[in-house]
């Protein structure tokens, strides 16, 4: 394990350590030029560049997109961890970017609630729909050094802007946690990784009543000193996946945990570890994870080389998860799961240490595409183009970071002109992603309702809460499952007609009369029913009972009856 004052190994052996320098700082906003149109040079032309991105301000060590970049929608985030503010070294920096209209525009710095300095801010990042987490995993409280925190961040459709929406820490903050060591999203869920917490650790957060509240940490009853658990998380829906790479001598591990549904409780579903010749030639398994529907991806490093060498991806049939393929590295790729993603059927793998060039270490990511038949496939190999002349970046470390969304892929160069770093972002639209982890397009307000939580990228296998109008009820929660939305609806409510009118009956009225419908009370003897009682989205407009009125034939009688007194009375 690395010392507190180090950068958690989540990345394994390969990760650069970096030691952290002073508190007491604010964070320096920071303007972030976007190079459009940049050239590149892929296997596959299909793959074109939607642009680069580069800091206006770069400086020398920040590594921006070193290792936090995620991708959803039309909206990405990008981390640049060793950015110095205030004279602070390692406080960090995060910002976001959007796509409309072909181009992403430029990336906006995303401002947390509080900042101390050196926190390494944006060391790791997700984003799922219109929420953001950001790992903040050198976050210091006091005497508890290094004890990390995450924040959120939302974004609003209207206004098009990033607020700080909350900042997670642990129940009990201890030095050296680094509680955000990784971080995921999914729906309302957001899962984050403290490997350093005794053993490792992992909590959950949930989103509920416009908040965010801690609610489970997660620690297996197998694991022993400096197992690292939780150095990797993902989620998607109900599954998520943690990475253990520490665990039995380096050998490592990853668990499964389901729930029944976004409420229920999380329960190990399996434990999976390397066999045979695997577990002879590969180490540090679970120094990655990702998941994506009944699909997780797991990397492995390769023990004669100490470097990252395989990505084995297994599939879950009748809740048993068995190993589908191992993707080994292509030809000339070093590094290779240097950095991983997976969305449905296509993973993207960083090779950031490869040669494009003899000795120059460029970079390459690849991308693979599941077939029908269950194979695995490379499609392309993204390379990074500066200017006239291709890669002319040596050690660029293309590849550091990747991440994917559908058919769009981000693809960090945390060495990029001296460490400053840089972000790549490919498309192929002739791509079909079907994987089973497509999100749904929840965002469009149910009929007498509203949005409520509900984004256009609600993720597969979760959830959201729509509103009603006054007088209606909502019929549960708008759910995603592999791309098809299940939306709620809105319901009128019904009346309670069963109360009898003044001077009458209940009739055919009851306690749940319908929206839209009448009944017909009855009156007693001598009343007369004003007409029927209506239901209207819970309102009741009610009949009544009238009295009857006096008959006009009546009046006359009277008037002369006594106009014939008053003569008697006078003779």
């Amino acid at each position: 394990m690395c010392p507190n004052d180090d950068i958690v190994a989540r990345r394994a052996s390969s990760r650069r350590r970096m030691t952290l320098f002073g508190t007491g700082v604010q964070l320096i906003v920071v303007v972030i030029l976007v190079v459009f149109g940049s050239a590149t040079r892929e296997v596959d032309a299909a793959w074109t560049s939607q642009g680069a991105v580069d800091p206006s301000t770069p400086a020398n060590g920040n590594m921006f997109a070193m290792e936090g970049v995620a991708i959803s929608g039309d909206l990405a985030i990008v981390g640049e961890p060793m950015r110095q503010v205030n004279g602070v070294q390692n406080t960090g920096a995060t910002y976001a970017l959007k796509h409309s209209s072909g181009t992403w525009s430029a990336p906006v710095p995303l401002t947390p609630t509080s900042i101390t300095g050196g926190e390494h801010l944006g060391i790791a990042v997700d984003i799922d729909g219109y929420y953001a987490v950001v790992s903040a995993q050198n976050d210091n409280d006091g005497s508890a050094v290094h004890a990390g925190a995450a924040h959120v961040f939302v974004y609003n459709a209207g206004t098009q802007a990033w607020t700080a929406s909350a900042k997670l820490v642990a129940s009990t903050r201890n030095s050296g946690d680094s509680f955000g060591s990784d971080v995921a999203i999914s729906g309302d869920t957001i899962v984050i990784g403290a490997p350093n917490r005794v053993n490792g650790e992992v909590i959950t957060f949930e989103y509920s009543g416009g908040s965010w509240s801690r609610q489970t940490a997660i620690v297996p009853t197998d694991l022993s000193g400096n197992d690292s658990f939780g150095n990797g998380v993902a989620i998607d829906g109900n599954t998520m996946i943690v990475g253990c790479n520490a665990q039995n001598s380096g050998a490592g591990a990853a668990y499964i945990y389901t729930r029944s549904s976004a409420t229920a409780a999380w329960g190990q579903q399996q434990k999976i570890t390397l066999s045979g010749a695997d577990a002879s030639n590969y180490e540090e398994f679970g120094a990655r994870v990702a998941v994506s529907g009944d699909t997780v991806a797991i990397v492995s490093s390769r023990t004669a080389t100490n470097a990252f060498g395989a990505v084995f991806v297994y599939t879950r049939t009748s809740g048993s998860w068995s190993q589908q393929t191992v993707i080994t590295p292509p030809t000339g790729a070093v590094e290779f799961g240097d950095s991983m993603a997976l969305d449905g059927d296509l993973i993207v793998a960083g090779a950031p240490d490869t040669d494009l060039t003899t000795g120059n270490a460029e970079g390459a990511a690849y991308v693979f595409q599941r077939d029908s038949s269950g194979n695995w496939n490379q499609l392309v190999r993204l390379e990074a183009h500066d200017g006239s002349s291709a890669n002319t970046q040596s050690n660029a470390a293309f590849g550091s970071a990747v991440g994917i969304h559908g058919n769009t892929v981000i693809v960090g160069a945390r060495g990029y002109s001296s460490n400053s770093g840089r972000a790549y972002i490919y498309q192929d639209a002739s791509v079909t992603n079907n994987g089973p982890s497509a999100n749904c397009d929840a965002s469009t307000a149910p009929t007498n309702g509203g949005v409520g939580d509900c984004t256009n990228s609600l993720a597969s296998g979760s959830t959201c809460q729509p509103t009603c109008d006054s007088g209606y009820t909502v019929s549960g929660t708008s759910s995603c499952t592999a791309g098809t939305l299940t939306a709620a609806t809105c319901s009128a409510n019904a009346c309670d007609a069963s109360t009898a009118p003044t001077n009458g009956g209940v009739g055919d009225c009851t306690s749940s009369l319908a929206s839209g419908s009448t009944c017909q009370p009855s009156c007693n003897s001598g009343y007369t029913v004003s007409g029927t009682s209506s239901c209207s989205a819970g309102t009741l407009t009610a009949a009544t009972c009238d009295a009857p009125s006096p008959s006009p034939a009546t009046r006359p009688r009277a008037l002369v009856v006594l106009a014939i007194t008053a003569v008697l009375v006078v003779a």
